[in-house]
């Protein structure tokens, strides 16, 4: 076995151990050594008065002794994330213009197709009020949006560009900074592999209402295959 393919097993293994005590949830795009974080609290740590997540910003610890503040704008025609290494001031951004459901990213300078993500509906959701969808990321896809060098800032922002998602379950973070220095920060070209990502979808009601006054999106699972 090479030493890369030793590092990315030792980041499988990892997720693994930080997810062992938690039911996984098995999609269309699930492997044997897939597993994910659900119902934990926001990495953001906070919350508005009624429970519901703050999506305007997330913090990720990149794993190498830096973070990132992520930060999010959205208007009816654009979603904006704004990505700030905390320890450099270095900034990166992607912008996904929702009429043509194109992403460009300031890193790469690229532009991403965003209908060419693979999703498909989860199997299995927690209560009526939320249902999860599954995104399927190939490396490549990844090197696209970030570079073949990136922090875990930098990917769970292109997530979260692509996805709508505004904030992420605690640990979810945790686990991209593990994938990444099994790699060593190192992003293949590769078609065949890399993360897939659980976004849920809950909707928010006041005691006694049938319409929903909010609805969120969460990164709520992240594994390799």
């Amino acid at each position: 076995m090479s030493v890369r393919s030793s590092r990315a097993m030792s980041a499988v293994l990892a997720a693994a151990l930080i997810t062992s005590s938690f039911t996984p949830i098995t999609s269309a795009f699930a492997s044997a050594e897939a597993s994910e974080i659900t119902n934990r609290p926001i990495d953001s740590a906070e919350k508005t008065e009624d429970g519901v997540p703050d999506e305007s910003h997330i913090i990720v610890d990149n794993g190498d002794g830096s973070s990132s503040l992520i930060t999010m704008e959205e208007t009816e025609t654009t979603r904006s994330v704004l990505i700030e290494n905390q320890n450099t001031g270095e900034k990166d951004s992607f912008v996904l213009d929702k009429t043509s459901n194109l992403l460009y990213s300031t890193r790469t300078g690229k532009t991403i197709d965003a209908a060419q993500i693979e999703k498909a509906p989860g199997i299995s959701t927690r209560s009526s009020k939320s249902t999860n969808t599954v995104y399927k990321f190939s490396w490549k896809q990844i090197k696209d949006a970030v570079g073949s060098g990136a922090t875990a800032g930098n990917i769970v922002g292109g997530i979260l560009a692509l996805t709508g998602a505004g904030s992420a379950a605690g640990g979810v973070t945790s686990v991209v900074s593990s994938i990444i220095a099994g790699i060593s920060g190192f992003i293949p070209s590769d078609t065949r592999h890399g993360i897939t990502a659980t976004i849920t979808t809950t909707k928010w009601y006041r005691n006694g209402k049938n319409v929903p006054y909010r609805t969120t999106k969460t990164l709520t699972g992240v594994w390799v295959y």
